[in-house]
């Protein structure tokens, strides 16, 4: 019996859970330490929450998207609670864990279909249009999530903190380059952030079944922010592959979008030309950047899946551009 089968284990009585057969890490997103674990009764996912994150935020905003997708019969992680009535463990070193029932939705990868970009921007869509229904206030867990002069104080101090220290950190500066070349333009590049928004909406957060959008995961990025940000981040993560970015795929996701939402009860058009393409340059800037942040820093924001996977990131975000 591992380590893993037994902290599972520990893990699981505090919600309940007993008969567990296997369990086995997962690439369920990309910040939180996630495992599915097989028991007599059924599949659970279980995750050791990212050092920093407010439980208690989490589920303030647990609370408040969890009664509109019900409402609307929308797909999402629902918590179990504990033996003690919450909706997270802590363990004796300080790490909180939640569990939730494994959703049998499919998840699609790229390139998708003509047809599967369209269902993809409806269903942002029919998403963006039940966070319009929410009357209460969201709480922020990453307030800085697309605020890139943050990001771009903590690219610095990482630079300078490697500039300092005996032998310095690794280095490239071929994309630092770039980063130098173009911040001030992506600094100039702003959103209205008064609707409430998934936060990130890559393709793998989106849950489908009979070709259509039928819910979605990885919640904790819910928060007020920009549904022009949200369906550029959804565009970046279905219409770029092997670091090029297909202009028609994304008219695609935008009309189903388009043709989905109503943009008057928002006081913005997401889909508006003029627009869109400078906030999805910006926001596969400010990712490269958190990226490349990530790979000379100690911070390790992001996991390092391979060997040089950060840094291979950040080169492609930093190189995607709307009008190439």
């Amino acid at each position: 019996m591992d380590m893993t089968f037994k902290k599972a284990e520990e893990v699981c009585r505090q919600f309940d859970i007993s008969g567990i057969i296997s369990v086995e890490p997962t690439d369920i997103g990309h910040i939180n330490s996630t495992h599915i674990v097989h028991t007599e009764k059924g599949k659970f996912v279980m995750q050791r929450l990212h050092g920093g994150l407010s439980a208690s935020k989490l589920e303030h905003n647990y609370l408040i998207y969890s009664k509109a997708f019900d409402e609307h019969d929308w797909l999402y992680p629902v918590w179990r609670k504990t033996v003690r009535d919450g909706y997270f463990y802590t363990d004796e070193e300080g790490f909180d864990w939640r569990i939730y029932p494994f959703i049998e939705g499919e998840i699609l990868r790229t390139a998708l279909t003509k047809e599967e970009l369209y269902a993809c921007g409806r269903g942002l869509a029919k998403m963006h249009m039940i966070f319009g229904t929410i009357q209460d206030e969201p709480l922020a867990v990453y307030p800085n999530l697309h605020n890139l002069a943050y990001h771009y104080e903590r690219y610095m101090r990482a630079i300078c903190a490697g500039e300092t220290e005996s032998g310095g950190r690794a280095r490239d500066g071929a994309v630092e380059e770039i980063i130098a070349a173009d911040i001030s333009v992506m600094l100039e590049k702003k959103s209205i952030e008064t609707s409430i928004v998934h936060g990130d909406t890559k393709i793998s957060n989106l849950l489908f079944g009979n070709g259509n959008v039928v819910g979605c995961l990885d919640l904790d990025t819910f928060m007020k922010g920009s549904l022009r940000e949200d369906l550029a981040d959804c565009i970046r993560s279905c219409c770029t592959g092997n670091g090029r970015f297909d202009r028609t795929a994304a008219g695609h996701v935008m009309s189903g979008y388009a043709g989905s939402l109503d943009a008057g009860l928002f006081g913005e058009d997401p889909c508006d030309e003029k627009m869109l393409p400078g906030v999805f340059d910006k926001i596969c800037f400010e990712l490269g950047l958190r990226y490349y942040t990530d790979f000379i820093s100690d911070e390790r924001h992001f996991d390092e899946k391979y060997p040089g996977y950060r840094l291979e990131r950040a080169k492609s975000l930093l190189s995607l551009r709307w009008s190439e």
